[in-house]
């Protein structure tokens, strides 16, 4: 098992460019639903959510499972710069996610539950078309992303050093478009899932629907729904999401709301 790499370790060579970055151009990220932004953005959110450890035999099968509940954060700031018929949005995200650990080698009550925290920074760049898109980032932190990641043994446990970022789009953001993407939501987990993918679409002029399945740490896919709503006359939009699933009888929900602001108002 190769030793866990610590994040404050992890991050101290890319402090000073990750900083550099942030100055020089101030990026967001991938907002699919305001693709006329060239403005700076700030985003705030918060979720909470339960899903299933495994513990597997020798041959892989899963031969124990018990629920486990997290919670977490995240923010991300930036612009978005226009150039012809494209958009060019470069971003970080950060966030920090805190989960309960169900131990199986002890019978105090009082040592059964331990905490596990994680934390990640998310750098990422996309380029947005009127029908086309894609968006490309790494991930640096030690946050499980598959399920068989997270165990009943936390000295089993599994942690990214560094992944990948991504999305593709086909379709109009301001009608109907398909997107695929990997480990964009914010939060990571409760803001839908860490591989989604679904359809996008208007209800109403201020409210856009995404609707679709996520996948992640979650043991099984689940149904996901978000909705975006943009304030009338403010730039501010409200973000929701929400997660359904439940294999093996074992629920594995999740929610979120997020808040972003920009420094002019929704087109």
């Amino acid at each position: 098992m190769p030793r866990m790499t610590n994040l404050p370790n992890l991050w101290k060579p890319w402090k000073k460019p990750v900083f550099t970055m942030m100055v020089l151009v101030l990026p967001f990220g991938y907002q699919p639903d305001n693709p006329d932004s060239s403005s700076m953005s700030i985003g705030v959110y918060g979720g909470m959510g339960q899903a299933v450890a495994v513990l597997r035999d020798c041959s892989g099968r899963i031969s124990e499972t018990a629920p486990y509940e997290f919670r977490e954060g995240a923010v991300a700031v930036g612009i978005s710069q226009v150039s012809g018929d494209a958009q060019v949005l470069m971003g970080i995200k950060g966030g920090w996610l805190r989960a309960d650990d169900v131990l199986t080698d002890t019978e105090d009550d009082t040592e059964k539950y331990r905490d596990r925290r994680s934390s990640y920074i998310n750098p990422n760049i996309s380029v947005e078309g009127a029908y086309t898109g894609a968006g490309f980032g790494l991930l640096f932190g030690d946050v499980p992303l598959f399920a068989e990641d997270v165990t009943l043994d936390p000295t089993e446990m599994q942690r990214v050093d560094v992944g990948v970022t991504g999305h593709l789009r086909a379709g109009s953001l301001s009608e109907v478009y398909f997107l695929l993407s990997l480990n964009e939501t914010l939060p990571l987990y409760s803001g839908g899932g860490l591989f989604n993918a679904g359809v996008g679409y208007p209800v109403g002029r201020d409210v856009r629907l995404f609707t679709g399945f996520a996948l992640g740490v979650q043991e099984k896919p689940g149904f996901l729904q978000q909705a975006t709503i943009s304030i009338p006359d403010q730039p501010v939009q409200l973000h929701l999401a929400g997660r359904l699933g439940a294999p093996n009888d074992r629920d594995e929900n999740s929610g979120s709301v997020g808040i972003t602001w920009s420094s002019h108002s929704n087109r």
